[in-house]
This record gives structure tokens, sequence and C-alpha cells, in this order.
């Protein structure tokens, strides 16, 4: 998979682990930078996400509007573009690629946009699912340089449920017998099929189904065709370890493993400084609104507006239009 983007190097960058190793961030860029720098939206990628994958939400007239921001996409470690298993070279390549954090990821493009981009103040970060997680740290650990933040789809921290859903996904695919803990010479296909097949109904609402939403395209009439264009497609795209890994980051992020905050999430979320907008679906099954509805209670400046869709966790993925006009609505009350 082939994208157009920019890559940042940053030299002997130490994870929260201890690794120390040279790493990359690939990003996007869309817009222009005013003279004040202050018109910056931050906006990161999220599990099997690329930055393509964020420009639904970004367009003119829209509330992302290019015209009027400098939106910046930085792409997730693991997924590929940035430094992943898949991609690094000599001794931490592979399955020998040291696992990453939420924390790192925002701790390098802090470093993206400070020192490469002279980018201090940011007008909004924005995130969904894993992208979300992201915005959360960000807003707590610089919390003095968001002004408005918004998390559509996730949360500040990924729960239990969660966490079972990532390890049994993990577990499905590393039965495959080319697996070979991580050193295979070939793509563990039959693997990556099961961990689709796994993923899928989490992602989803009850009522999606059972209304049989997905025969809506012509590509996939039945259930069968469904996960095999849909699911398999898109995880038979990416390299085994690096889905992996992303998954792990998501299954291991969230405030309480920031540093200073020792599992104290409400601490975490009560220095948000931010003025807040918290967009869970209606019907997520991974991030329920009754998460960020608690959340909500902490953050100093915050608001919870569901997003009223039968999509799960997919209401904030771009692929339904009465859920892509909704959010665009509330993103434009919220900016302006």
């Amino acid at each position: 998979m082939e994208t157009i983007h920019h890559e940042f190097i940053l030299k002997g960058f130490v994870l929260e682990n201890g690794t120390s190793l040279d790493i990359k961030i690939a990003y996007q860029t869309y817009g222009t930078l005013n003279a004040a720098r202050d018109n910056v939206i931050l906006y990161p990628t999220y599990f099997a996400g690329r930055h393509t994958d964020n420009e639904w939400l970004i367009g003119r007239g829209m509330a992302l509007d290019p015209s009027k921001y400098f939106i910046i996409v930085p792409n997730m470690l693991g997924n590929g573009l940035s430094s992943s298993p898949s991609n690094t070279k000599g001794e931490y390549g592979g399955a020998h690629f040291p696992q990453t954090s939420i924390y790192d990821n925002v701790i390098a493009q802090n470093i993206l946009l400070r020192e490469h981009l002279g980018i201090r103040k940011i007008k909004l970060a924005i995130g969904w699912s894993l992208g979300a997680l992201q915005v959360y740290s960000w807003s707590v650990l610089f919390s003095d340089r968001i002004e408005k933040m918004v998390a559509f789809g996730g949360a500040s921290q990924t729960s239990d449920r969660f966490k079972i859903i990532s390890d049994t996904v993990i577990s499905a695919l590393k039965m495959d017998e080319n697996w070979k803990e991580g050193h295979y010479t070939k793509q563990p296909e039959e693997g990556l099929r099961l961990m689709a097949k796994i993923y899928c109904p989490w992602v989803y609402s009850h009522v999606y189904f059972k209304k049989k939403f997905y025969a809506k395209n012509r590509k996939t009439p039945s259930i069968e065709k469904f996960l095999e264009q849909r699911w398999e497609k898109v995880f038979l795209q990416f390299d085994a370890n690096n889905l992996v890994h992303m998954l792990t980051t998501g299954r291991n992020g969230g405030l309480g493993e920031l540093p200073g905050y020792n599992e104290n999430i409400k601490k975490a979320l009560r220095s948000i400084k931010a003025e807040v907008l918290l967009m869970p679906g209606s019907t997520d099954l991974f991030f329920p609104p009754e998460e960020s509805k608690e959340e909500a209670q902490y953050i100093p400046n915050a608001k919870v507006i569901p997003i009223p869709s039968e999509w799960g966790h997919e209401s904030g993925i771009g692929i339904n239009k009465e859920d892509n006009v909704f959010i665009d609505a509330q993103l434009k009350i919220f900016l302006n």
C-alpha cells in the first residue's frame, strides 16, 4: 500500500521501555500554517489505519477545512509507514522490534511538531479509536498547549473487555503454523483471516447485523462476502507483526499508564485544561457512551454528545454518510 507522505527521523529516540533506536514518523499535512502558527489541528491515526484513512473528515467547507487550518496527521508507530516491525532493518527488525506505547507515539509527535515543524500551540487535537487515546494523552502531557480536544469513538483508557478481545485476536493469529513466533518467511494468512473474523462482530452493533447493513454494498451481499471483502481484505493488507504491534499498543494504552499518574486516571482527567468534546458511538461496543459520560465528570470543561448510530464502533470511521454528516456538524459548532 503506497501513499504519499513526509518522513521525520528521530535519532536515538528512547522508548518508554528504555530501548534507544532511530525511529521514523511518517506524516501528512493538509493546508497552510499561518504566520501566527496557531491554526494547527493534530489528527493521529488508529489501529490498522493510515493518514489516508483520516482524509474523509478533511476537506474544503468541512469543519477540518485545509483552507483555514494546518492539519497534521502523524501515522501511528507500527502501521507500516512510521517505524514498524516490517520496515525496520538490523537488530530491531521484524519480531525483534521493541513494543512501543501510546506515550511513545505522543512524545515522538511532540518532537515532530516542536523541533521539525516549529509548532507549539495546537488549536484542536482530535482522534478516533486509538487516535482518541493519543489525543487524551496529548491533553494531559501538554495541557498548556492544547486549546480544544475531541475524542470520538474512543476513551481515556482501554477497558478489560477490550484487552480480552485484543488478546483473543492476537492468540488466533499465533495459532497459524506459519507464525513461527513472528519470524515467519511468509505471511500467516490463515491466522490473519481468523483474526479478522473474530474482530469483526465486536466492531458493529446487533442491529447492524440484524438489518444486514453490510448487504447495502453490492460487493458484500452476504455475511460471508462481507467478512472476505471488508475484513479479511483489510487485515491481509498489513504485515502480521505490525498488526500485533499496533493492537498491543492499544491494549496497553491509557492515561493510567502515563508517567507520574500511577493508574490514577481521575487525576489525569482533572489535569486537562482543553475544552473537550467527547463523541462516543451510541452503540459502540469497544468504547461505549457510558465510559465517556463517566470520564466527562472529571474533566473541568467537557461535554458528551453521542453519535446516534446503529453502526457501532464504525460510526467514526467515515463509512456511513449519516454518521459523517453528524460528526462534521458537531465539529463545526465546537470549533466556531
